[in-house]
Order: structure tokens, then C-alpha cells, then sequence
């Protein structure tokens, strides 16, 4: 039966009551289709505009606006009687209440969050991600809605409705849902845009400070490069000016009050000198700084050891542990500093430092690394004036020296010339006085002329010491002793001098000439008396020393051990000019008559031929020290033994050897006076040839040393070749030099001055 007809048949049958209240439920029916349909079209149009907020992300200060318009668009779904907002806060992942409507309602919301939170029905909720319906406890029902993105959970909208409200319709809490996502999106858009624009601001922010940062730098960097230019055209006498002007540009342009260099000792643990400035109304701390013992700054000794910057932004933070630091720089009035070391190689050689007496001051690590670019200039420019003054001075030492030598050489030409006259004139008298007798009238005018002619050879001997070609008997000895046997002889002779001796008991020993080194005490002990003609004090000491204890001389000393002797006066000391020529022969300050000048360039020359080195330091009116450097022997010292002078007249056959005619002669008769057999040779060439003719009758050969066309070392080569076995005395004017040494160890039998 078709469908329309059944329904007639069904209509007919019913009472007219039951009719009209069946079409009262079918226009009911009707009512609710087009409420959805109404609700339908009014959710497919809001639908399309649920995700645009009226308000720019750009334009919103926070999220009230954001819950606002959601809570519109949500109102226009659904007539709730109240809502609600919690949000998640991100520091603890709490939810907090954020927005309420009507705000007299915001209790029960708090209450009824913390009973479905208590029970479980609130995390259920989160879970679920749609709209949940659930019944409160005050005979309501609420709504609960998470919102959420693809990151997070970023809260919960709760909703309140009566319980006898009608259902809400299917397609309004999907539209709902809808609200609900696009308002978590736009939470986080909006957390997202502040980040940004936060971030943006200190992006800009970190801009103008690294802007400002990079100007400083490179405004520092350029005032670096033109000090660094400037010192590598500034003359050696503008060095310090310049250093203290570099500290003036540098110390404003950091706005410091203080600008220092500080030079170090040798051994790096205290203040030796240096330089300084001050700002306007600031005092100067060059001298509380000069000596100060790097110990008592524990913090800067302890970078300094680690080649370390030290940098305190503010002395009144130190730690307790660097007590005495902090009260170091309290007593200088320092409230902060920056100090970087000066290195030279591996050392520490100087410190350059800032600091600021009015208030702290904190700099950054480049700002420190571009400080420490100008302390290495200061080091350049000060390595500079030190080679500059160490080869000027060189330069005088080398000159000095020159002169010294040729002077030497001169004075030895003619000592050496001028003791074989004195030889020919003793040599004659001698040989008078051996065949006359002392009552004869001419005895006593001989023996005055033998004398004179010993102290003429005395002045040769000093000339010749001073030339390092005297005679020389070098032995292991003692120095102490003839110390103070030398002390003790001469303080019998001028008792107005008080001697004062402090003697090191395990002295090396020294090889060396015992009579040389008594007469350059002699000369010293002269020295020091004539210095000081009232009276006064000689203090002689003796020590062991290195060459590394000889730093900072002028001659580079070889290294080993030494015996340093000093001797030192109280009397009226030398001007500079004086000290350039005291080594100088004939030079003297003593009134005519009163003394050769001869002294101490001859104790210059003996040390000098003893490998040894002599300085001397002397101011007016504080006296004068000479210092001593002999080197050190592993030899034993052994006791001389002295034997008495005799005349020992001999036989045999001797060749006597020398191209000086005056020797030649004196030597023939002095050697017939003693009984011996005597052949002359007036040179090497004669020589060998007449010892090769007489070699078997020949028992010595006394050969001279220099010769013209053949010297006596070639002239024993050719006789040793015509017998190994020839008997040989080397004889010079000079002393034993390295040719005579050579001579002796290629078995010369021995050497006679």
C-alpha cells in the first residue's frame, strides 16, 4: 500500500484530540528543522569566518583581546550563562584563570576546575580534543573545550549551562571546535609575534651596543696603529717622552686616571723603575710604586708567574683571600685596575697598567688583548733605546780598547827595545864588577849604574805586563793568602789605613803568576792609599763566582768558574773622564815625580794575560771599587819552595842564537865568563846551518824566539830534524806568549825572559 494512502488511513482512524496533538508535534517538528536549518546556514557562514579575528596580532598588547572575540564568536554559538578561560602558564605548566564572564562567576569556576581536576574529569577532558558536557556540582552543566595546537596545550574554555536547558546541537559544537583551535593558533601567533618583536628588540638593541663596541674598537685599534707608527720613527732621545705621552693618549681615551709602566728587576720580583701619568687632579704613585716587592701583591706576583692579565673591575669585591692586595691598592687609593705583562722572550720584563681612583671600571677581553699590543710597542721601543745605549756603548768599550792595544802594543815595542839596552848595559857592568875588586875607585859607580838599570828594568817589567808579553810562572796558588800577606806588608808601611778583610774560606784556587798577582794587589793597595791621604778605610773581599753572577758587563765573560776579588776604598773617588783613562799607560793624576802612571795599566794587562777581567766603579767623594774576575783551577795548591841565589859556572858547548848584535855580544861573553864553549849565530838560518856542521860537539842551543826570515820555531823544526834529540832554551823579550807554548809542546826543553 503506497506510503500516502497508509497515512490517510491513519489520520482517519484518530480522535480529533489525538489529531491536533499530533500536528502540534509535527510543527514542533517542522519548528526544530528549521531552527537547524537556520543554525546550519548561520554555522556554514560563520564557519567561513571563525578563523579571522578582527584584531591585527601586531595590535595586541596581550591576550584578553584574543579570549574576547573568542568568546563572541563562542556566544553566538551557544548562549552560555557564563565562561571561562584557563591557560596554561608556561613557567610551571599550571593553569591559571585568565578571563571570566560575568567575573563574579570566576570562584565557581576555580572551584569546579579543582574538583574535575581532583577526580580526573579534567585530564579526561584534555585528552578527548572536542567539546565535553559534564554536570557540576551546583545542579549546572559545563561545557569543557581544550585548546590546543600541533605544539602544545595552551588551555581550556569551560562553559555553564542550567540543566534544563535544551541540547545544543551537533553542528555548533563542531563549530565550536573549530573556535576553540583557531583560538589556540591564534594564542600562539601571538606568543610567537611577542617572541619575535622581544627578540627583535634585543636583536637592536645587541646592534647599537656591538656598533658602539666595533667604533670603540676600531677608534682604539686606529690611536694603536699611529703610537705603534710614531715609535718606529721616534729618535732614541724621545723614547721617554713619547712612552709618557702614548700612556697620556691612551689613558683618556679609555678615561682612566692612571697610565703606568712598570720595569722589573732582573729576577722579576720587584719594581725597578719606570714611567707614569696622571689625569688632572690626580697624584703621582711612581715613587710608592719604585721598590715595591711583588710579593706583597700576591694576586698580580701570581699572574705575572703565569704570564696572566690581571684585571679587577672593583677593589672592593675582592675576596677575602686577597686581603692584602685589596689593602695594597686601598692604600694607594685604587678602586680598579687593569695590568698586563710586558714579556721579553720568556720573561716577564714590565707591567702596564691603568686604574681609576674614582670609580670601578670593567673592560673586555679585546679591549685587554688591544692593551697588551701596546704594552709589546713600549716593549719594542724600549729593547730599542737599551740595544741603542748597550752599542754605544760598546762602541766607546771598543774604542776604549783599541786604543788600549795599540797603546800596547806600542809600550811592548819599546820595552822590548828599550830592556835589551839595559841588558847590554848590565850585562857589561856585570862582567866589570866579576874581575874587579870591591875597594877598586870604579866598584861603587859600577854598582850604582847595575842598580839604576834594575829599576829601569822594573819600568820595562810593567810596560811589558801591561802589553801581556811579561814573564809568567803560572802555578795553582791561593789567593787568600797572598791576600793577606800583600795586606799585611802594606798596612805595616801606611798605618793610617785601616784594612779590612772578609775572605771566603773555600776559595777556588787560580792558576796563575804568584809575583804578578802580588804587584797587581800592590798597584791597587798604591791606588787606594794615594786616594786617600788622611787616612780611611780598604775593605778586601774574596768569593766564588759564575759567569752567570757577571750579568750586565760589557765584555761577555767565558763560561766556568772565577775567583772575584774586590777592593774598595774610602777616599775621594773619580770623575767619568778619569775613569775612561785609568788603564791607560803613563796616565796619571799625581803631581809631577809622584808616580809613573804605570800602576794600573800594567794590573790591566796582567789580569788581561791571565784570562781574567777587571771593572772598576768610582764616584766623587764616595770612593772606588775595583772588582776582579780570575778563573777558577781544580789544581792543588802547592807550597813554593824557595832556594838560593849562586852563580853556577858550567863546560860544554852552547850555540847562542839572536838577531839583536847589542844581546848577541853580551850573551857570548857572559856565557864565556862562566866557563862555557860559546858558538854565535846572528839568525835562524845561521843557526842551522852551523849546528848541523858542529851538531856532535854542540851540548845547547839558546835560541831566540823572534827572528827575521827565520823565526826560532822554524829554526828548531830543522835542528830537530838533524837530531831529535838537541837540547833547546827558548829566550824572548817577551814572555811566554802562544808561540812560545806552542814551541815548548813540540818538545822544546824549556823558556828563559
Amino acid at each position: 500500500m503506497p506510503t500516502l494512502q497508509r497515512q490517510s488511513t491513519f489520520f482517519f482512524l484518530m480522535s480529533e484530540k489525538e489529531l491536533k496533538r499530533h500536528i502540534r508535534k509535527l510543527e514542533e517538528r517542522i519548528q526544530y528543522l528549521e531552527e537547524v536549518n537556520r543554525l546550519t546556514w548561520d554555522a556554514l557562514e560563520m564557519a567561513g569566518s571563525v578563523g579571522r579575528f578582527k584584531t591585527s596580532i601586531r595590535n595586541l598588547d596581550n591576550v584578553s583581546t584574543i579570549l574576547q572575540e573568542t568568546r563572541t564568536r563562542v556566544e553566538k554559538l551557544v548562549p552560555f550563562k557564563a565562561s571561562a578561560f584557563f591557560l596554561v602558564d608556561e613557567t610551571n605548566s599550571q593553569f591559571y584563570l585568565a578571563d571570566c564572564k560575568p567575573e563574579e562567576h570566576s570562584q565557581f569556576f576555580r572551584d569546579e576546575v579543582d574538583s574535575l581536576v581532583s577526580n580526573g574529569t579534567f585530564s579526561w577532558a584534555l585528552r578527548e580534543q572536542r567539546p565535553v558536557i559534564v554536570s557540576s556540582r551546583k545542579q549546572k552543566r559545563l561545557v569543557l573545550h581544550v585548546m590546543t595546537t600541533a605544539s602544545r596545550t595552551r588551555g581550556m574554555f569551560i562553559g555553564s549551562l542550567e540543566r534544563g536547558e535544551k541540547d545544543i546541537p551537533h553542528i555548533s559544537l563542531a563549530l565550536l571546535s573549530i573556535v576553540m583551535l583557531n583560538s589556540a593558533n591564534m594564542l600562539e601567533s601571538f606568543e610567537l609575534y611577542k617572541m619575535i618583536k622581544d627578540i627583535n628588540v634585543d636583536l637592536e638593541k645587541t646592534v647599537v651596543e656591538r656598533t658602539k663596541e666595533l667604533t670603540y674598537r676600531v677608534k682604539l685599534e686606529n690611536l694603536i696603529a699611529t703610537i705603534s707608527t710614531t715609535f718606529i720613527n721616534l729618535a732614541l732621545a724621545e723614547i721617554d717622552t713619547g712612552i709618557v705621552h702614548a700612556l697620556q693618549v691612551i689613558g683618556k681615551f679609555i678615561n682612566a686616571d692612571h697610565g703606568y709602566i712598570l720595569l722589573l728587576s732582573e729576577d722579576a720580583t720587584s719594581v725597578d723603575n719606570g714611567y707614569e701619568w696622571c689625569a688632572e687632579g690626580v697624584g703621582s704613585q711612581i715613587e710608592k710604586f719604585r721598590g715595591l716587592e711583588l710579593e706583597d701583591f700576591p694576586l698580580l706576583a701570581e699572574r705575572i708567574r703565569k704570564f696572566e692579565n690581571l684585571h679587577i673591575p672593583s677593589v672592593a669585591e675582592l675576596p677575602l683571600a686577597a686581603k692584602a692586595d685589596s689593602g695594597l691598592l686601598e692604600l694607594l687609593k685604587i678602586e680598579s685596575l687593569i695590568v698586563v705583562p710586558m714579556v721579553s722572550g720568556n720573561a716577564v720584563v714590565g707591567l702596564l697598567g691603568f686604574d681609576w681612583v674614582s670609580e670601578g671600571k670593567s673592560w673586555t677581553d679585546e679591549t685587554v688583548a688591544l692593551i697588551k699590543i701596546v704594552g709589546e710597542i713600549f716593549i719594542n721601543a724600549l729593547q730599542r733605546k737599551r740595544a741603542e745605549q748597550e752599542k754605544k756603548e760598546l762602541e766607546t768599550k771598543l774604542q776604549h780598547a783599541q786604543k788600549l792595544e795599540a797603546i800596547g802594543t806600542l809600550a811592548g815595542g819599546i820595552a822590548h827595545d828599550f830592556n835589551n839596552l839595559l841588558m847590554a848595559i848590565q850585562g857589561n857592568a856585570s862582567l866589570v864588577l866579576f874581575d874587579i875588586d870591591p875597594t877598586h875607585p870604579f866598584y861603587e859607580f859600577l854598582t850604582n849604574i847595575k842598580n839604576q838599570v834594575e829599576s829601569g828594568a822594573k819600568l820595562t817589567r810593567q810596560l811589558l805586563g801591561y802589553a801581556r808579553k811579561g814573564r809568567y810562572y803560572v802555578q795553582p796558588i791561593n789567593i787568600n793568602e797572598l791576600v793577606e800577606n800583600t795586606s799585611e806588608a802594606f798596612g805595616r808601611t801606611r798605618k793610617e789605613i785601616i784594612i779590612h778583610r772578609e775572605l771566603t774560606g773555600d776559595l777556588f784556587a787560580i792558576e796563575a803568576d804568584q809575583s804578578q798577582i802580588e804587584q797587581v794587589l800592590m798597584n791597587l793597595f798604591v791606588n787606594a792609599a794615594d786616594a786617600m791621604p788622611v787616612g780611611g778605610n780598604v775593605v778586601l773581599k774574596t768569593m766564588n763566582a759564575t759567569h752567570k753572577d757577571m750579568k750586565g758587563k760589557l765584555y761577555d765573560p767565558k763560561p766556568g768558574n772565577y775567583v772575584q776579588l774586590t777592593v774598595t776604598d774610602t777616599g775621594k773617588g773619580m770623575d767619568k773622564e778619569t775613569l775612561e783613562r785609568i788603564f791607560e799607560p803613563f796616565f796619571t793624576t799625581k803631581e809631577m815625580g809622584r808616580g809613573t802612571g804605570l800602576g794600573l795599566a800594567s794590573t790591566y794587562g796582567i789580569i788581561k794575560a791571565h784570562g781574567g777581567y777587571i771593572d772598576v766603579e768610582s764616584e766623587l767623594g764616595r770612593g772606588t771599587t775595583f772588582t776582579i774576575y780570575l778563573p777558577a783551577s781544580e789544581k792543588k795548591v802547592q807550597k813554593a819552595v824557595e832556594t838560593a841565589k849562586q852563580i853556577i859556572e858550567g863546560r860544554g858547548t852552547i850555540l847562542f842564537v839572536d838577531d839583536e848584535a847589542v844581546i848577541l855580544d853580551m850573551g857570548v861573553k857572559v856565557l864565556k865568563r862562566l866557563g862555557y864553549t860559546v858558538l854565535e849565530a846572528k839568525g835562524g838560518r845561521e843557526a842551522v846551518e852551523i849546528y848541523k856542521a858542529k851538531k856532535d860537539v854542540i851540548d845547547l842551543v839558546i835560541l831566540d824566539m823572534i827572528m827575521p826570515k827565520m823565526g826560532g820555531g822554524e829554526a828548531y823544526d830543522r835542528m830537530k830534524e838533524i837530531n831529535p834529540n838537541v837540547k833547546v832554551l827558548l829566550s824572548s823579550g817577551y814572555g811566554i806568549e802562544s808561540q812560545a807554548r806552542e814551541i815548548l809542546k813540540r818538545g822544546c826543553d824549556a823558556f828563559i825572559q
